[in-house]
């Protein structure tokens, strides 16, 4: 790889983490002391004329475990969820999809000036797509978002980081010891070192945090702001280091058939 193509690269993955973070969302719960903590990350997207709310199962039942309502961070703040919920059952071997949607009225997105991904942004809506030059992982990691830290400066205002972690193409072939279907799902590797976009080395953050986010495919490093969105961020093993989202359009069907 040349040093020519490697700036490139660089410059590609900068532009495709900036574009992924403008489309993603923290998720908090309030606890006893009325203060936000952050639990995971979510996306909004518009199917069929309507606004809904995605993130995975498990994370939003975590959120509703503490007591709390589920609570999101847009650039005016943080506010409370309200709408229509659908979300596949818990501790299930038939939950492969682990998928929370709730369906939000207008006003919360214009009052919260919420960027939602058209379908044409998602890979189940756009034409089809080439093998992906690299795919990006954006979301809301729990190690990098601690409470005291985040509140330290801010106490009425949650100072979260996001994070975006570009990969390459690779099928880690491990659906069936992990109860994962590749119909369902797509697999992707989350390694312990990386680079960032200045191509210094960098320990990813941990993944906890981070169901819900969007797993996203750039399929031309030289239109890297032209980023479509696969799945929804559901798991990640340690062990081979190796995650998990459900594809996108299992989640269009699950909308649609509760919904429609």
């Amino acid at each position: 790889m040349t040093q020519e193509f490697e700036n490139h690269v660089a410059h590609a993955i900068e532009k495709t983490s900036n574009t992924a973070r403008t489309l993603t969302y923290p998720l908090f719960a309030f606890d006893q002391r009325g203060q936000p903590e952050l639990y995971a990350t979510c996306i909004f997207i518009e199917l069929d004329g309507s606004a809904y709310l995605i993130t995975a199962a498990h994370a939003y039942r975590e959120i509703t475990q503490t007591g709390s309502d589920l609570w999101v961070g847009t650039e005016i703040g943080i506010d409370g969820v309200e709408g229509t919920l659908i979300i596949t059952p818990p501790n299930n071997r038939s939950d492969e999809l682990d998928i929370a949607a709730i369906r939000v009225k207008k006003e919360f997105i214009e009052k919260h000036k919420v960027n939602l991904i058209p379908m044409n942004m998602t890979c189940a809506g756009s034409e089809p797509l080439k093998e992906p030059d690299y795919l990006c992982v954006c979301g809301y990691p729990i190690s990098k978002n601690k409470q005291f830290k985040a509140l330290m400066n801010t106490p009425m205002c949650f100072d979260a980081y996001s994070f975006a972690y570009a990969i390459r193409p690779k099928e880690p072939g491990q659906f069936e010891e992990r109860n994962k279907n590749a119909n369902i799902h797509i697999a992707f590797s989350y390694q312990k070192t990386g680079r960032d976009h200045k191509k210094e080395k960098r320990n990813p953050p941990n993944p906890t945090g981070l169901s819900g986010g969007g797993l996203w495919y750039i399929p031309d490093s030289f239109s890297p702001h032209n980023i479509y969105l696969a799945g929804i961020l559901i798991e990640y093993h340690k062990e081979g280091r190796v995650g998990y989202a459900t594809k996108i359009e299992r989640v269009w069907r699950l909308i649609r058939k509760n919904f429609n």
